[in-house]
């Protein structure tokens, strides 16, 4: 259910969506590109956004063109959304953040909206997740336009690959490029799991071999930021089964092909995610199961060394009770000496017995 403009702003700040801040700050990037050639140029004030929405308006333009607003806002976003006809609650929902990953669609434009994430390292030397929103707007005419909160390297990363020549981005159309910008963005979705893996392994390393408290610390931290990933991953999986059942003349049969092998790469990248949860959760059992051992160990230690020392105990007791009448020992030259040798006799049967039960 799409719920109307007013209302969807309602419940966004009952969920606690943020709006993106007013800001003076403008770069927009275009790039205009077919199979033989390549143009990109950025703008950094407001009339030169205009002036780009000009041409992205244009519809006998041929090639595809691509608008990406590094740092979106709303004077920004509201110039192209007029010169493209966008749908308005869709064009207020891209100012709203965080959001889930979700997708609508009109009879003008194409949207969505994901996060792209990444690794940074927080002031507990731990590296923790750090999700961007990416809103895209998928147009008739071969245009694409895009937009972050903040500078997302997934963009550098495809005008990297769309300025070389023979490129296979060059050579597609606008569904193409819609479809290799959120396959990018799972892929930086994907990066992070695998510092997750190595972390886990070192972890279980360090739990095996000494057990210490602060690591239950580092294995909370992992499973909250894979339970991140996983509350990204499965609306990413419904927003991409939402795209194969859209009958929109906006999206090709080749196009929906490729959304499936996105989808089908979902479902791998949350089964992954499971399985690294279900190892944290093992990590937890494991160090429990060897904090109990040790525990027990130092018990067993203590218990001995208690044993050995009950013969002792016992004799000091029985010859401290000062009853000289029928204790001959005590009065005996070498009753110290006896009792030393009796001590460390019944010491060596303990010993031996405890060492035939297999406690020793």
């Amino acid at each position: 259910i799409y719920l109307p403009d007013t209302l969807q702003h309602d419940s966004g700040a009952q969920k606690g969506l943020q709006r993106v801040a007013d800001s003076s700050v403008v770069r927009v990037t275009y790039t205009h590109f077919d199979e033989r050639k390549h143009s990109s140029e950025t703008v950094a004030t407001l009339d030169g956004a205009r002036a780009l929405a000009g041409k992205v308006a244009a519809p006998s333009v041929a090639g595809v063109r691509w608008v990406h607003i590094d740092s979106l806002s709303d004077a920004v976003l509201a110039v192209f959304a007029s010169a493209l006809s966008l749908d308005a609650g869709a064009v207020q929902d891209a100012l709203y953040y965080p959001q889930r990953p979700r997708t609508h669609m009109s009879e003008s434009s194409i949207f969505a909206v994901l996060q792209a994430m990444s690794l940074q390292d927080t002031a507990d030397c731990l590296s923790g997740l750090n999700p961007k929103q990416v809103a895209l707007f998928l147009c008739p005419n071969n245009v694409l336009l895009t937009g972050a909160i903040e500078h997302v390297g997934v963009f550098d990363t495809i005008q990297t690959k769309l300025s070389l020549p023979g490129s296979q981005l060059r050579k597609q159309d606008s569904c193409y490029l819609f479809y290799h910008v959120i396959d990018t963005i799972l892929t930086h979705f994907q990066g992070p799991l695998d510092p997750f893996c190595d972390s886990l392994t070192d972890l279980e390393h360090d739990i095996i071999n000494n057990p210490d408290h602060k690591l239950i610390r580092r294995i909370h931290f992992i499973k909250r930021e894979l339970g991140l990933l996983r509350r990204q991953a499965w609306p990413t999986r419904t927003l991409l089964a939402n795209l194969l059942e859209a009958e929109s003349p906006l999206l090709s049969s080749d196009s929906k092909n490729y959304i499936r092998a996105l989808h089908n790469r979902t479902l791998q990248i949350i089964d992954i995610i499971e399985t690294y949860r279900e190892i944290g959760t093992g990590l937890l059992e494991l160090f429990s199961s060897r904090t109990s051992g040790k525990l027990s160990y130092i018990v067993r230690i203590l218990t001995i060394f208690q044993l050995l020392f009950l013969p002792a105990i016992f004799f000091a007791a029985v010859y401290g009770m000062n009853f000289h009448q029928g204790m001959w020992e005590l009065d005996w030259d070498f009753g110290y000496s006896f009792f030393w040798i009796l001590v460390c006799c019944s010491v060596f049967i303990e010993v031996c017995a405890l060492r035939y039960v297999g406690w020793i």
